[in-house]
């Protein structure tokens, strides 16, 4: 009889997502602006310009002039602006700010929901 064992590993048979992702307000605020991107792969900030890179390296023909198509190809890559992360339409999502009892300023967002769509 075989068995498998892992530790620290929390499952479920649901088909609920739920995320959780904290960073700094002025983080937070550079997103809304359209300064950064979210590299929700690797879940931190990327500018455009890293992002594009990325993109190219597997992709390099894509025309980055065509707004339509990368803001697609983006997406396919997990890179989103704020409005397209929160604006999915399968999940909803959340923003809550905080400040830390040093006084910095934190700011947690994620996503929650079935996601069976």
């Amino acid at each position: 009889m075989a068995r498998s064992l892992r530790r620290s590993v929390f499952e479920t048979n649901s088909s609920s997502t739920h995320s959780l992702s904290m960073c700094s307000k002025n983080d937070f605020e550079l997103w809304k602006k359209k300064k950064v991107l979210w590299d929700d792969r690797n879940s931190k900030f990327i500018t455009m310009d890293d992002a594009i890179d990325v993109i190219l390296k597997d992709i390099p023909d894509l025309n980055v002039k065509d707004k339509d198509d990368l803001s697609e190809t983006m997406a396919e890559y997990d890179f989103y602006t704020y409005s397209r992360y929160m604006d999915d339409g399968h999940l909803e999502s959340f923003t809550q700010k905080y400040t830390s009892e040093h006084g910095d300023e934190i700011v947690a967002f994620g996503k929650y929901g079935n996601d069976n769509y």
